[in-house]
């Protein structure tokens, strides 16, 4: 019957571990000092630094003993901490929120500022953020964190609309897609080839190169309250009898112009620079020279959207 020292030193490995711990164990052992017995000398040091020490705990003492006389009352009634942070409650303060004062940084995203970028957008939807912060002399971050935090503005086939609609808007453009494309499933192509649509664009005199201009932007928004003008011709065309289809506020993903035929219109003249009217030219032979195909296509793909809308729940429809 081995002991369990021997089956410790059984195998090599098994020996080496028990001897580091053995080393650990006497390492641990505290140490004796063996050394010769302190002499006078060493003694009398050691109580001098002693004494050094407890001189200077006693000056310690002794001033702030005199701070005290002199600043007492003001430390005792009218402390820092409680004047700054936690002020008692006989002074009526009952919220821990910070209260506005002249040290706080200057912000642009104010309430004139964004009132008034709310307008602007209202009145041109197409409206770019550096135009945006021309007007209101502010910076393109802030114009941003307006419409994006402020506003909660998005942009949809280059216009700006709400981030998120309204269950009631939501619910008008789901009922009039469903309309159209149940007219469009009774009817046919029929119905497509007699739509008539029309809407306007802002071309300037040099389009720079860039990715936005691609999306369409500078597109004239017709909202549901038509302006002056356009309220004319809805009567005129009523008077002629035509069946006018409705379409359904901020919509622009509903309308064949704003999801197909404008943006492919700003996206083929951009980095071109025109003189004078010349630009008025340049657009129209464009689109004469656009294919039959092109227009139809714009047409035939209203019942992909109407589609989608439904089927979304009057989302807008992403391409």
């Amino acid at each position: 019957m081995l002991t369990r020292r021997e089956k410790l030193l059984t195998l090599p490995w098994q020996q080496r571990r028990y001897d580091h711990h053995r080393h650990k164990v006497q390492s641990a052992l505290p140490a004796i000092d063996v050394g010769p017995p302190s002499t006078r000398g060493h003694v009398c040091c050691k109580l001098k630094k002693q004494q050094n020490e407890q001189e200077r705990i006693t000056q310690i003492e002794l001033n702030n003993c005199r701070l005290l006389q002199r600043m007492g009352t003001i430390m005792k009634t009218n402390r820092l901490d409680n004047h700054w942070v936690n002020p008692p409650p006989r002074e009526g303060r009952e919220h821990v929120e910070n209260e506005p004062h002249d040290c706080w940084l200057q912000t642009s995203v104010t309430k004139p500022n964004i009132d008034r970028a709310d307008a602007l957008i209202r009145e041109n939807r197409c409206i770019t953020i550096k135009e945006l912060g021309a007007m209101l002399s502010i910076s393109v971050g802030s114009v941003e964190d307006i419409m994006k935090y402020q506003l909660h503005y998005c942009k949809v086939n280059g216009r700006w609309v709400p981030q998120t609609l309204m269950d009631v808007n939501k619910m008008v453009c789901m009922q009039v897609a469903s309309h159209l494309l149940q007219q469009f499933e009774d009817e046919g192509d029929a119905f497509l080839k007699s739509i008539v649509t029309t809407n306007e664009t802002l071309v300037h005199y040099f389009i720079p190169e860039s990715q936005q201009s691609s999306r369409g932007k500078q597109v004239a928004f017709f909202q549901h309250n038509a302006r002056p003008h356009m309220a004319k011709t809805m009567e005129t065309l009523r008077k002629l009898k035509w069946n006018l289809l409705t379409h359904p506020p901020y919509s622009p993903d509903l309308a064949p112009s704003d999801f197909y035929l404008l943006g492919r219109l700003i996206s083929d003249l951009q980095g071109m620079r025109f003189v004078d009217d010349a630009v008025i030219q340049t657009v129209q032979e464009w689109i004469h020279c656009q294919p039959q195909a092109f227009c139809e296509k714009s047409i035939r793909m209203l019942s992909e959207h109407w589609k989608k809308c439904v089927d979304s729940g009057g989302e807008y429809v992403e391409d």
